[in-house]
């Protein structure tokens, strides 16, 4: 597929949105095409065959049925319909748990928290891959408001970490102050789904750059990857820790290396 035939929808013109549409223009070309989500739905050129929907804003818009949609940095959507492509926010669910095992080699029970169907679904996944490994996945749904701190005391001395997706129904400044207090009281590692709920106080990330969002949506768009495929995962994948946060847990010593690959902030 030529440049011209695919859109890039970004929700709004910030950096993470940015990021993600420059990824799609390593894989279009300089000429790609891209609209900002407004108050009205863009007007899609003629020729236009594909659009890449980065965010939640611009999977709000009317789209002529015939255009192919790829949805990237949505983790709310659950149904992007028959024709369309979910980019997911997670890696694979192997690649997750060697990731993890990378950090924390000891890592026998790991519990999941979500609170949406489609975080429900991966943790699904997640639950078999960390059998084949060794681990016990233990997915837990908070399927009221409020729920996490009673969620939180039922698992205190019963897991070895803790891991939540990229989940809009968990994840708040609230629920994330009471994960971080959790695992630093219980001396064990909180992962996140983003690089940036690590420097606001978890332990790891193990996640895509915004920038491959947008080169995996731009491949989707172009059938560069399966065209039967209702979800794909990034291929790039990268693993950042924050140093206080592995000491804390007990994963490292104070002048201990990090595995290779990993990036380390402070």
């Amino acid at each position: 597929a030529a440049p011209s035939r695919v859109l890039v929808g970004l929700s709004a013109d910030t950096g993470p949105y940015r990021e993600a549409a420059a990824g799609a223009a390593e894989v279009l070309g300089e000429g790609a095409h891209s609209v900002v989500a407004g108050k009205a739905s863009p007007t899609v050129p003629a020729g236009v065959t594909a659009v890449i929907v980065l965010g939640s804003r611009a999977s709000l818009w009317d789209y002529p049925a015939h255009v192919r949609l790829v949805h990237a940095m949505n983790p709310g959507l659950t149904d992007a319909g028959p024709q369309s492509v979910r980019v997911a926010m997670e890696p694979e669910p192997a690649v997750l748990t060697d990731r993890l095992l990378g950090l924390q080699p000891r890592l026998r029970r790991l519990a999941v928290l979500h609170a949406s169907t489609e975080a429900g679904e991966y943790a699904a996944a997640l639950v078999r891959a960390g059998a084949a490994r060794g681990i016990a996945v233990h997915s837990h749904v908070l399927a009221e408001k409020g729920a996490l701190p009673d969620v939180l005391r039922n698992l205190a001395g019963k897991v070895d970490a803790l891991w939540i997706p990229p989940d809009p129904m968990l994840i708040n400044a609230t629920s994330l102050t009471n994960l971080i207090e959790f695992a630093r009281a219980n001396r064990i590692p909180l992962y996140v789904p983003t690089a940036g709920l690590v420097s606001l106080g978890a332990t790891a990330a193990v996640a895509p750059s915004f920038q491959e969002f947008g080169r995996l949506g731009a491949l989707a768009a172009t059938g560069a990857v399966s065209a039967s495929a209702a979800v794909v995962y990034p291929a790039e994948v990268e693993t950042v820790v924050s140093r206080k946060g592995m000491e804390a847990a007990g994963l490292w010593l104070k002048d201990a290396s990090p595995p290779v690959g990993v990036r380390v902030l402070p």
